[in-house]
């Protein structure tokens, strides 16, 4: 396996995390019901 320069690492891991961001921004409409959702069951099972 070559060997990266900390510069290269550096910005191959903040090009995923854009990615990432840009990823769940456009897939908001989806993923933040989902996430209420999954807060909302998690609260509710502890009284149960």
């Amino acid at each position: 396996m070559p060997q990266h320069s900390a510069l290269s690492r550096f910005l191959i891991g903040f090009a995923a995390f854009i990615i990432v961001v840009a990823g769940l921004k456009s897939a908001q409409s989806l993923v933040v019901p989902l996430l209420m959702a999954g807060f909302i069951a998690t609260e509710v099972s502890l009284f149960f």
